[in-house]
């Protein structure tokens, strides 16, 4: 590069196989130069990994519902790993294959929806796709909170359950409230 000139530099990396979500990295490059006063340029490349797919909000509050009520949230699925062959040798779209619930006997009260997610909001930086998640809370689960973690298997083998937790409170349908009151007493 002469005096006075620029020139693009590409420095690629790929995550390690071995990485974990969540799990910070800093690697560097170090390119060396004809410049007297400048021998040498450090690059580096640093963050945090991101899963394969996760849930944008891996956790759906639905806050006090009435016991006969229905109520629906929704979440993405983010994938951030590029579509792969299929059997055809066609890449195939993010898919959720199964879900499994930790209480499978309260997994009744619960209906959940894939379908492909829209254009808006855009996908994060480095997103390859989304799937929306809704969970609706049917009529019926028993009074009392409730915390239920619902596991999306995806058709990409190698990459581990995606886990969406439900939270909130069921009430009866009528209850006494105000100053002074006290359900115990």
């Amino acid at each position: 590069i002469l005096p006075g000139e620029s020139a693009e530099v590409i420095l690629e990396w790929t995550a390690p196989a071995s990485g974990r979500p969540g799990e910070p990295y800093r690697q560097w490059t170090t390119i060396d130069t004809n410049d007297a006063e400048r021998k040498s340029l450090t690059l580096y490349v640093e963050g945090e990994l991101a899963a394969a797919v996760a849930a944008e909000d891996d956790t759906l509050a639905f806050g006090t519902v009435a016991r006969s009520q229905t109520k629906t949230l929704a979440t993405r699925l983010i994938s951030y790993r590029a579509a792969e062959a299929g059997p055809n040798g066609k890449p195939e779209s993010l898919a959720v294959l199964g879900t499994e619930f930790d209480d499978a006997a309260a997994g009744e009260y619960f209906d959940v929806k894939v379908e492909p997610a829209s254009a808006e909001p855009a996908l994060p930086l480095g997103a390859a796709a989304a799937l929306r998640l809704t969970v609706t809370i049917k009529p019926g689960l028993p009074e009392g909170p409730f915390r239920q973690t619902i596991r999306l298997r995806t058709n990409l083998a190698d990459v581990p359950p995606v886990a969406v937790a439900v939270v909130g409170e069921i009430r009866p349908d009528v209850y006494l409230s105000g100053p002074g009151y006290s359900p115990r007493t």
